[in-house]
This record gives structure tokens, C-alpha cells and sequence, in this order.
């Protein structure tokens, strides 16, 4: 129920890439994206109607390929500094695994290995563009890989979930590796070996200076979706208690309580917080009674509701809403 978001660079690379490919972006969704900053997280919403737009303007299913060919390491922001200042192959992998949610929402990252294999995983989710957008993700990370190790990484085979988008050799001049679709996953693939590849640009000391400003950009992401979360649970379900909503977020109820006073918040008073922002929306509205803005708030009757609208507001429901017209 969070809101997913993506960093506003990564959203930025694509549109400052389109008119390679003949493409811009429609006026309107331009002036959306202006209204966020460059320390903005941009929500995964947006930059889903963005990419289908380039799909739907160029025509051209082979365009997250195309696009992906102009990513560098400064659009993934503070992790791109993590990646390229990474020792080893292997140390790059486990950064991306760490730190990925704050390049964007949109995807999750796993890492598995046997039998002298390596493999990437990445699970999109989304549903727009998807399979564009799932080639720009890995096309973008073999061509980091072999960036960042002097083209010595080499890759045995992309694997892809959905059917071909375009000729073979497409995928040949993009991927320079044996592709295969309609796979159970995702996935870049390789000789576990390469994970010890040394990176060209590989600085211990950068490292560890950019790993604590991402460790804090970290939390606070995490913080933002654990807030948002809960009180997204508290609007849908005004009635659960903490322990039925702690269930929803795969964690105790002592748990969350730790997790909310990290944030100097209980899960009472955030509770209060949401339900009188809510009541007073609808207050001002005048659309509902008294009887059902308490049944929708989840108390039991009105007088419930009154008595506590008073104590957030300190006047009653119907003095609120007549100060409001």
C-alpha cells in the first residue's frame, strides 16, 4: 500500500536519452515531473506512464535496450559512487543487493550461487513496459559490469521471462551473450569465478564515506515506506488493531512498536493522527453524517467519534465543520 518511488536521476537519464531515439516527452507529463526536485524521489507511478508513453511513441519494443545503452553509473546516484568505488565483482553485487530500493522501488534484487555459477536475479514490480524495462535493467548492468572491470566481465547468458521484443541480432548487439526468453525468471548468468574480477575504479576509502551517506538515505527510506505503510493500513482498515495490522507487515506487534517509537511515534498516537486528518477531510466536505464519518473512521457510534474528535481538536465535530464554511 507505500507508495513505491524511484530516484529522480534515473527518471531523468530517460528523458534526457529520448530524443536520440527521436522521442519526447508529452508536455503534460513533463510538467509533472517538473514539479519534483532533484533530491525529490519521483513515485514509480509516474515513471510507469513514462515509459509506456516512449513504447507507445516510438513504436519500438526493442527500445529499454536502446535506452539502456546510455545509463552510467551517476544516474543510479549515490549507489552508482558505491558501485564504481567497489573492490571486487562480488562486492558490487552485494552492494547492488543492499542498497538497490534507493535507485528505485520498482524491482528487487537477488544474488544466488552453486556449482560454480553465478546468477542475478531481478523480480520487476511493475506491469508497464515491463519487458522494456526489465531488458533496460539487466542490458544496463552488463554493461556496467563490463565497465567497470576493463570488459572483463563476460557473462555465459541473459534469461528473460517474456517472449523475444526483436530480431536475435538485436539482442546480440546489445547483450553480446547468448539470450534465452520464456524463462522462469529473470536473470543474468555467469562463472562464479568472475566475482573476484578486480573494478577499475575500485577506492576503499570513497567506499566507506558513500556507504554511511547511503546507510542513512537507507533508513530513511525505510523509515518513509514503514510510516506510510501503517498509516495506509489504518485508512483501509480503521478497525484492526496494531497486532492485526503488525500481521500484515510480516512482524510482531512488539515489533512495529519498536520500529514506530525509532521514529518517536506509537502506534496510538499515528493511529489518531490519520483518523483525525481523515475526519477533518471529511468534516469539511459535508458529505457525510456524523453516524457515518464515525462508521467509516471505524468507532462504534458518533458519540465514540465526538468524544474523540473533541479531544484531538478541542471543539466537537459540529462546531469543526461549521468553522470550515
Amino acid at each position: 500500500m507505500h507508495e513505491k518511488t524511484v530516484t529522480h536521476s534515473f527518471t531523468q537519464a530517460i528523458l534526457t536519452n529520448l530524443p536520440s531515439l527521436g522521442l519526447s516527452l508529452p508536455a503534460e507529463l513533463q510538467a509533472e515531473l517538473d514539479r519534483y526536485d532533484q533530491a525529490t524521489r519521483v513515485p514509480l507511478e509516474l515513471q510507469d506512464r513514462i515509459w509506456q508513453t516512449a513504447l507507445e511513441q516510438s513504436g519500438d519494443a526493442s527500445i529499454g535496450l536502446r535506452l539502456s545503452q546510455h545509463f552510467l553509473p551517476g544516474n543510479l546516484d549515490i549507489v552508482g559512487f558505491l558501485l564504481l568505488s567497489s573492490e571486487t565483482l562480488e562486492e558490487t553485487l552485494e552492494t547492488l543487493i543492499a542498497y538497490y530500493p534507493l535507485v528505485g522501488e520498482g524491482g528487487e534484487f537477488t544474488f544466488v550461487q552453486g556449482d560454480g555459477r553465478a546468477t542475478l536475479l531481478y523480480a520487476p514490480l511493475y506491469e508497464a513496459a515491463r519487458a522494456q524495462r526489465v531488458e533496460a535493467a539487466l542490458a544496463t548492468l552488463v554493461h556496467l559490469g563490463r565497465w567497470m572491470t576493463g570488459d572483463r566481465f563476460q557473462p555465459d547468458r541473459v534469461a528473460f521471462s517474456h517472449g523475444p521484443q526483436a530480431p536475435a541480432e538485436v539482442y546480440r548487439q546489445f547483450l553480446g551473450t547468448e539470450v534465452s526468453f520464456d524463462q522462469v525468471a529473470d536473470a543474468v548468468q555467469f562463472d562464479a569465478a568472475q566475482l573476484q574480477l578486480p573494478l577499475n575504479q575500485s577506492n576503499a576509502a570513497l567506499y566507506r564515506r558513500m556507504k554511511v551517506l547511503a546507510d542513512h538515505q537507507l533508513s530513511e527510506l525505510e523509515q518513509d515506506s514503514l510510516l506510510a505503510e501503517v498509516s495506509d493500513w489504518i485508512r483501509a482498515q480503521p478497525r484492526w488493531g496494531r497486532d492485526r495490522i503488525a500481521e500484515q507487515l510480516q512482524m510482531s506487534g512488539r515489533h512495529l512498536n519498536r520500529k514506530l517509537a525509532d521514529e518517536g511515534t506509537t502506534f496510538k498516537l499515528l493511529s489518531d493522527q490519520v483518523k483525525f486528518a481523515e475526519a477533518r477531510t471529511l468534516l469539511t466536505s459535508g458529505q457525510l453524517s456524523l453516524a457515518e464519518i464515525a462508521e467509516h473512521l471505524g468507532f462504534g457510534d458518533d458519540s465514540a467519534f465526538s468524544k474523540a474528535f473533541r479531544r484531538w481538536a478541542g471543539c466537537s465535530p459540529s462546531q469543526y465543520a461549521a468553522q470550515q464554511r
